[in-house]
Parts: C-alpha cells; sequence; structure tokens
C-alpha cells in the first residue's frame, strides 16, 4: 500500500484515458488536501485543474464516465517509469512466449517465481 500524501508534496499525474496520446507526457502537481479517504492535487501546469484521489490506489476518484478515473498519481518519475517497464514486461510475456516449447523444468521454475509473487501480493493484502 502506498504511503499517505502530504500536503505541498510535489506529485506526477499520468493521463490515462488521452485518445491516441496516453502515457506521452507526465503533468507535475501538488497536494493541496489530505482528508481520511481521498486527497485533492492541482496541477503545476494547469492550476485550475483539480483531481481528486483515493489515498489507497493514488487514482482519480470514480467519476462515473468511462473507466471511473482519467488520471493516475505517482509519488516520483521513477515509480512511474517502473510501472511502464512492469506492465511493456507483462505485455512481453502474455503475447510473446509459447509455453509449450519450454521445458519441463523451466517451467517449473517458472511456476515457483510465480507462487512467491503471488504469496508477496497476498502478504501485502493481508497487511492493508
Amino acid at each position: 500500500m502506498r504511503q499517505k500524501p502530504k500536503v505541498g508534496q510535489t506529485v506526477y499525474l499520468y493521463e490515462a484515458n488521452r485518445r491516441g496520446r496516453a502515457g506521452q507526457d507526465l503533468e507535475p502537481g501538488v497536494v493541496t488536501t489530505v482528508g481520511r479517504k481521498y486527497f485533492t492535487v492541482e496541477g503545476k501546469t494547469r492550476p485550475s485543474m483539480e483531481i481528486e484521489c483515493e489515498i489507497g490506489t493514488w487514482r482519480q476518484r470514480n467519476t462515473g464516465f468511462g473507466t471511473g478515473y482519467d488520471w493516475l498519481v505517482y509519488e516520483t518519475e521513477q515509480k512511474f517509469e517502473d510501472d511502464k517497464t512492469k506492465d511493456q514486461l507483462c505485455q512481453r510475456l502474455a503475447h510473446s512466449v509459447t509455453w509449450t516449447m519450454i521445458s519441463l523444468q523451466r517451467l517449473q521454475e517458472i511456476a515457483v517465481l510465480v507462487d512467491l509473487g503471488y504469496a508477496e501480493q497476498q502478504k501485502l493484502n493481508n497487511e492493508s
């Protein structure tokens, strides 16, 4: 679970639902308010833009349109880059691996890694 943001903290906004331009730029923002469930971010380049985000997910509060959120908020630019790399690796593994061509021993090694990841995720879920 991510840490609770602090008022005045600089964060980075990613516009997830830009048609045809998603993922091109990060926008700096500043945390303006922090409540029990939500926090508000004001864009530095667009000061009139205020986004209310959930503390647990750092995603924009469900707006009721489309996917429910348009903006993701990151603590650092590096966290954004890490998420982007993770997504690319997941897509690469999902679409380019022919599992039947991998030896039984390698598949068993992969299964151990997957089980470790699952156990780690369960532990994180139980802590929150």
